[in-house]
C-alpha cells in the first residue's frame, strides 16, 4: 500500500511551500476560508461586530458574488449546512436552482437533436434563483445583526469597485465573446487584471435587496426578468420567482473512524456518494494498494450516482447507497486490475457540471458552523444580465440531462431521474460538509470543481482521519479522480511518486494529466487546544481570515 509515500510527498510538498502560498491562519476564537481574502475579512468584521457565523455567512455570499461573478452570484443558487451551537443541530439549506414551470423534458431539443449551447448560453439556460431567499432564511432563523448590516460591505463592494485579481481577469478573458454578446455585460465587464471594476446597477440591486429581499421575488426584479424573458423567447416567468421556496432537509449522517459525519443529501449526490466511498474504504487492508481501490470504488459510486440521483421530490433513492452491506460489496467487487466502465451493472452519466463554483466555511466563537457550496454554475452563467439590474442569470439548466437516453457531444448517456420537469431541481455534486467529534465542530470543509468536489472533500477527509495528515499536508496532497465515464483517471501526477504512478498503470488504469483544477478546498478544523486552523486550496486564489 503506497499512502506512506503519499503522506511523505506532501510533507515534502509543505515544507517547499511559502506560508503565504500554503493559505492557512490560525486563531483562538473564530475562522472563515473562502474564494477571495476580501469576503473573508467581510465575514471577520462581521463576527467582529458581534455577529456569529449565520450573520457572517449572508455578509460573504453577498461579497462573494460581487467578488466572483464568475463563479456565483444572486441570480443563482446554492446550499448551506448549517449547525448552532444553542440546539447542537445540524440543518440543511437548499436554494438550488428550480426549472421553470414552462420547462419540459425536450425543451432543448429539436427533431430528437440537442440544440446547440440553448442550455448553457442564453436566457432559456436559466432557472429560478434561489440564493436570496436562501440566505434570508438563514438570516431570519438565526442570524444577531441586523439583515441591512449583513448586506452593506457588498454594496461599497459594487459601488466603489475593487481591483480585479488573476482569476476573475483570466475568465473575462476566456468568456469575452459570451459576455460581448449582451450590451450590459459587455460595458461593465471591459475590464482585465489589475483595473478596477464596478458594477453600480449590482450596488443598486442590493440596495433594494437590503431594504426588502422579497423585492427580488415580487417586485423589480421579477418585473425585469419576466419582461426580458418573454422578449427572448425565455423560459421564466416572474410567477416562477413568486412560487420559489427554500427546501429544508435532513442532513446524511454517517459514523466514520468515530466521528459524525453530516452532508449534503440529494437534490445534490455529493453527500451519499461521499459516505457511500468513505464506508468502502474502510474495508481497505494495510496491504492493499490504497490508490487502486480509491479509483475503483469511486468507479462504481459515480455509476451509481448517474443511474439513481435525481430531485428526490421526483424520484425515489434507494436508501442502500449507503448501506454497510452495500459499500461492504463495493469493496469485495473491487478486482486485482482495473475494470472496464462498461462492465459495471449501473451507470447512466447525468451531466457535465460546472467547475466554476465558490465555497466558504465558517467556525464562529460560539461553535456555530455554516458549509456553503454556491454557483450560477458555468462561468458568468448564461451570460445574460437582467436589464439594469447587473444580475447575472445562471445557466443552471444544463445540469439535467438534456436529452435521457441518447450520448451528448461527450459520448455520455443521459439519466431519466435526471430528465428536466417543471418544479424539479438539478442534480448537482455540491458537498457541505461538517464533521463533529465528540459532538463539537472539529471540521468544515467543502469544494467547487463539478463532479470532482466530491472527490476533493473525500480525498482531504481521508489524508486527515485515515492517514494522520495535518490540514496543510491533507489539502496540498496529490488528488486523483475517476467518474465513471469517460474510462479515464485524471490525476495530479506531479504530486505522486514515480512508484504510485507505476503501480496504478501496471493494473490498467487509464492515468491522464487533469485538463482542470482538482476542487479548490476551504477547510477548517479544531486543534486538540481548541484553535482553529483554517486552510484555502493553493490549487486556486482564496485566503482563511481569523481572529
Amino acid at each position: 500500500m503506497f499512502r506512506s509515500s503519499a503522506i511523505i510527498n506532501s510533507l515534502f510538498l509543505c515544507l517547499t511551500l511559502q506560508a503565504e502560498e500554503l493559505k492557512q491562519a490560525r486563531s483562538e476564537h473564530a475562522m472563515i476560508s473562502t474564494a477571495d481574502v476580501r469576503a473573508s475579512q467581510i465575514g471577520i468584521d462581521m463576527l467582529k461586530q458581534g455577529g456569529n457565523a449565520a450573520d457572517a455567512a449572508v455578509a460573504v455570499s453577498f461579497a462573494i458574488s460581487v467578488l466572483r461573478p464568475q463563479s456565483t452570484g444572486i441570480g443563482g443558487g446554492g446550499f448551506a449546512l448549517v449547525r448552532m451551537a444553542k440546539d447542537k443541530k445540524v440543518e440543511v439549506y437548499d436554494f438550488r436552482e428550480r426549472a421553470p414551470a414552462l420547462a419540459h423534458r425536450d425543451m432543448y431539443l429539436e427533431e430528437g437533436k440537442v440544440i446547440k449551447d440553448k442550455s448553457r448560453q442564453g436566457i432559456a439556460s436559466a432557472g429560478s434563483p434561489g440564493l436570496v431567499k436562501g440566505i434570508h432564511l438563514l438570516h431570519k432563523e438565526h442570524g444577531h445583526l441586523s439583515w441591512a448590516d449583513c448586506v452593506s460591505p457588498s454594496i461599497k463592494l459594487a459601488a466603489k469597485g475593487f481591483v480585479v485579481n488573476k482569476d476573475l481577469g483570466e475568465s473575462i478573458l476566456r468568456k469575452k465573446e459570451m459576455l460581448n454578446k449582451d450590451p450590459q455585460a459587455a460595458k461593465i465587464f471591459n475590464v482585465k487584471e489589475g483595473e478596477l471594476l464596478i458594477q453600480k446597477n449590482l450596488a443598486e440591486t442590493l440596495r433594494k435587496i437590503q431594504q426588502d429581499p422579497e423585492t427580488f421575488y415580487h417586485g423589480f426584479f421579477a418585473d425585469a426578468l419576466d419582461e426580458y424573458s418573454k422578449d427572448r423567447k425565455g423560459f421564466l416567468r416572474k410567477e416562477d420567482l413568486h412560487n420559489y421556496r427554500v427546501k429544508k432537509h435532513k442532513p446524511i449522517h454517517a459514523k466514520i473512524r468515530g466521528l459524525d459525519v453530516y452532508t449534503m443529501p440529494p437534490p445534490s449526490s455529493g453527500g451519499i456518494h461521499l459516505v457511500q466511498m468513505l464506508k468502502a474504504l474502510e474495508h481497505v487492508k494495510a496491504e492493499e494498494e490504497f490508490n487502486h481501490y480509491l479509483i475503483e470504488i469511486m468507479r462504481q459510486a459515480f455509476a451509481d450516482r448517474a443511474y439513481y440521483m435525481g430531485d428526490p421530490a421526483f424520484v425515489d433513492i434507494p436508501g442502500f447507497l449507503t448501506s454497510d452491506d452495500y459499500t461492504k460489496v463495493m469493496y469485495d467487487t473491487v478486482q486485482e486490475t482495473a475494470r472496464e466502465s462498461k462492465e459495471l451493472s449501473h451507470g447512466i452519466m447525468a451531466t457535465t457540471e460546472s467547475e466554476s463554483t465558490t465555497h466558504f466555511s465558517i467556525i464562529d466563537a460560539e461553535g456555530n458552523c455554516v458549509s456553503s457550496t454556491q454557483t450560477i454554475n458555468y462561468l458568468f452563467g448564461s451570460g445574460v444580465m437582467v436589464p439594469g439590474t447587473g444580475v447575472f442569470l445562471n445557466d443552471e439548466m444544463d445540469d439535467f440531462s438534456i436529452n435521457p437516453g441518447v450520448p451528448n457531444l461527450y459520448g455520455l448517456i443521459g439519466g431519466e431521474a435526471n430528465a428536466v420537469a417543471p418544479g424539479k431541481t438539478p442534480l448537482s455534486s455540491m458537498t457541505p460538509t461538517i464533521i463533529l467529534k465528540e459532538g463539537e465542530p472539529y471540521l468544515v470543509l467543502g469544494s467547487p470543481g463539478g463532479p470532482r468536489i466530491i472527490t476533493a472533500v473525500l480525498q482531504v477527509f481521508v489524508n486527515i482521519v485515515f492517514d494522520g495528515m495535518k490540514l496543510d499536508e491533507a489539502v496540498v496532497a496529490g488528488r486523483l479522480h475517476q467518474q465513471w465515464f469517460p474510462d479515464k483517471v485524471f490525476i495530479e501526477k506531479e504530486k505522486f511518486s514515480a512508484d504510485e504512478v507505476r503501480v496504478l498503470e501496471e493494473k490498467g488504469h487509464n492515468l491522464v494529466k487533469n485538463p482542470f483544477y482538482m476542487g479548490d478546498i476551504q477547510a477548517i478544523i479544531k486543534e486538540e487546544d481548541d484553535s482553529l486552523w483554517g486552510v484555502s486550496d493553493i490549487r486556486m486564489p482564496g485566503a482563511p481570515l481569523g481572529y
